[in-house]
């Protein structure tokens, strides 16, 4: 009698549990609320869902319509609980002779998070909502009020509900960002014109169509679809006749076949300001970033990767010391026009990239192998020149005071332009604010921004240059001078040194290709070494002159062949100085008992905010192998016992966002954060804001953010 009940009673049991939410109907729509914990703890985030089935045929209508209205919602939480609304599932576009709307068919998942006080006390809490919407098919029909309930018991452990799996279907269903698709938005009059540009080769997406969040686009207007040559998808949107807009553009750009190569993903989320102004720039916003430009191209100066060339031009001003003033002051106008150009031609190369559909950063040249190479070629040759292996321009010697004057000027301005190449490992406190700013802006604004910022650089240089009196500070020529040049050119190797070890990690030196295509490059600079000093030696002015034109073409060919036999191949995935962890699924602390060493998982978007939402204490470091202030703050952070000690107790888990090669989904995280260059470190805590720390970091700083409540 028993084994005949048992199945009924296990039925009884099913349906009377408390986790579990019966769905409400009214009319042709039904709803439930479901959760994805039955059991939750104090102080946890969880996620939940309306669950709204509908009848074929009908619909309810999306959060922005012509006709309808979209589902209301009252909460009734326990006290202290909070429920937060996420983005909505992708629409679909419904039509008939005299309107167009937007609607939600099937089933269709509203999700939201739900908060669980810190405070909450152990016991069973119920979640309540009143609902009521309008659903439609000839005609429509209020719902009415409807409540839709779910328990929720609160104790020492968390367990999931077995709802949690329905749940992803919410997911799939909501929009999101794609890196394999990069949206822009061009205003035109009463139009926009946006463009999706696809990351690689993923497949087509189909027939796609704009769903505006804020009805500016007129949803009966045609969507004019273009395929370009590039692979890029344009689209044409007319904005409602009359209505004012504005120059942002946000809603969701649904694919017939997905975003992704599966068929997943129907909606792309759109979140753009037009890429050209409507009206001139925004002063208010302008003015202040063109002053945190100039402050920060000032601070750049005392950055490690500018030491060199700080060495070197404060050299030259010794050896200009008792001379004519104002030619002085023009070497110094001509070091700062090297700046200064060096920069436009920086900015010019940023907006064309920008133009095209690339999204960079500060340093952008720096995550392609081949710039890195080439970079350390061009420092190495400037090193062997202070150490006296040749002399550029030596067959000018005696010719005439007109062109050893002009050989000076090149030299002040070719200063400028190393100035400039090797401050871009580096970034400043108020440089990256800036810089962030500048990418959003037009191609006027940017030019302005970098502008100041190599004016701020040069800055210190042309105040020795018009107040030669601070020069009477410096020490008197002499014979120093020789050794004080060579000696500033091992500082130029070290720089080398530090840009190999960067290509290291670009080229993957763990793989076989790597290993030997870093042994290439290490031979490659060993034969551009060669040709320099075939060049001193033997095409010196003075010597014969076919020796000298033997020596210059060898000294030429062997460069070219060096160079090239050398030029890397990106392989592989940037690691940084310690190697990211793989992912297990389960978070570990960053240092774990017993160690000094940091523990590093990988970062990608959400996992952070997630993290922290599950009650862990997360840290994000933004960085790249090539940025010196990087490495700075981590060696100077983590080279700290009591920092290392508060990771171990609180069980931190480090996040490394690492940009050392292009990543587009690292950069898109930057620009939403209005950065446009590394370092950037955060912390997230359970249910508290996001803390952002400064640009250069001391211990100090990181422990008093872990001391902020």
């Amino acid at each position: 009698m028993l084994q005949r009940f048992f199945p009924l009673f296990l039925l009884l049991c099913l349906f009377c549990s408390p986790a579990q939410a019966a769905a409400v109907k009214a009319g042709h729509v039904s709803a439930r609320l479901i959760a994805d914990h039955e059991s939750v703890i104090p102080g946890q985030v969880f996620e939940g869902a309306i669950v709204l089935e509908h009848d074929a045929d009908w619909h309810t209508y999306w959060k922005q319509s012509e006709t309808g209205y979209p589902i209301n919602l009252q909460w009734h939480l326990p006290e202290g609980w909070r429920a937060e609304a996420q983005e909505w599932p992708t629409p679909e576009r419904y039509a008939t002779e005299y309107s167009v709307d937007y609607v939600l068919t099937g089933q269709s998942l509203l999700l939201f998070t739900f908060y669980v006080p810190e405070d909450a006390v152990e016991g069973d809490y119920t979640l309540n909502v009143t609902a009521d919407w309008l659903m439609c098919k000839d005609a429509c029909i209020p719902s009415g009020e409807v409540e839709l309930s779910r328990d929720i018991h609160v104790g020492k452990t968390a367990k999931a509900s077995p709802e949690k799996t329905e749940l992803q279907g919410g997911y799939n269903a909501q929009p999101a960002d794609n890196a394999h698709w990069q949206a822009h938005g061009l205003k035109e009059g009463n139009r926009w014109r946006l463009r999706v540009v696809p990351e690689g080769t993923p497949p087509h997406p189909g027939t796609l169509y704009f769903f505006s969040e804020d009805g500016s686009i007129a949803p009966e207007a045609a969507q004019e679809q273009n395929t370009l040559a590039d692979g890029s998808i344009e689209l044409l949107l007319h904005t409602v006749e009359g209505l004012e807009t504005g120059t942002s553009l946000r809603g969701v750009l649904r694919a017939e076949k997905g975003w992704n190569a599966d068929g997943s993903q129907p909606g792309l989320l759109i979140d753009l300001s037009s890429e050209t102004p409507a009206r001139a720039f925004p002063l208010r916003e302008l003015l202040p970033m063109l002053g945190w430009a100039l402050l920060g191209g000032m601070i750049l100066n005392l950055m490690p990767c500018v030491f060199p060339v700080l060495g070197i031009k404060v050299m030259s001003f010794v050896s200009q010391a008792g001379e004519d003033r104002g030619k002085i002051k023009r070497h110094g106008l001509v070091f700062a026009l090297g700046v200064l150009i060096s920069f436009w031609v920086l900015v010019s190369i940023l907006i064309g990239l920008k133009a095209a559909g690339q999204k960079l950063g500060w340093g952008f040249q720096l995550q392609y192998p081949g710039t890195t190479y080439l970079m350390a070629a061009f420092i190495l040759l400037f090193g062997l020149n202070m150490s006296g292996l040749f002399e550029i321009g030596q067959s000018a010697v005696g010719v005439g005071g007109k062109l050893q004057q002009k050989k000076g000027y090149s030299g002040s301005f070719f200063s400028g332009v190393l100035a400039t190449v090797v401050a871009t490992p580096c970034s400043a406190p108020f440089l990256g604010t800036a810089l962030g700013y500048a990418m959003t802006q037009p191609p006027a604004a940017m030019l302005l921004i970098f502008t100041c910022v190599a004016l701020g650089l040069s800055s210190p240089y042309l105040l020795l240059s018009f107040y030669p009196a601070l020069l009477g500070k410096l020490p008197r020529p002499g014979a120093w001078m020789e050794s004080f040049k060579q000696g500033m050119a091992f500082l130029l190797y070290a720089t080398v040194a530090y840009l190999i070890w960067v290509l290291a990690a670009q080229i993957s030196a763990e793989h076989l290709y790597g290993t030997y295509a870093l042994l290439n490059v290490f031979l490659a600079l060993i034969g551009l070494a060669m040709s320099a000093w075939i060049y001193g030696r033997w095409a010196a002015f003075g010597k014969p002159r076919k020796t000298r034109i033997i020596a210059i073409a060898t000294a030429a060919i062997l460069a070219i062949a060096a160079l090239a036999n050398g030029f890397p191949k990106a392989k592989g995935t940037a690691t940084e100085d310690t190697p990211a962890a793989e992912d297990s699924g389960t978070p570990q602390a960053a240092v774990r008992t017993g160690s000094n060493e940091v523990h590093w998982e990988h970062w990608a978007p959400g996992k952070a905010k997630q993290l922290a939402a599950e009650g862990h204490t997360v840290w994000v470091d933004f960085t790249a192998r090539w940025c010196v202030t990087c490495q700075t703050n981590k060696a100077t952070v983590f080279g700290s016992e009591e920092v290392l000690r508060r990771f171990r107790e609180e069980q931190i888990i480090a996040l490394k966002a690492d940009w050392t090669n292009r990543d587009p989904l690292i950069t898109e995280a930057l620009q939403q954060m209005n950065k446009a260059a590394v370092p950037v470190n955060l912390l997230y805590r359970p249910n508290q804001p996001v803390q952002e720390l400064p640009t250069i970091l001391t211990p100090g700083i990181v422990l008093k953010a872990l001391d902020r409540e």
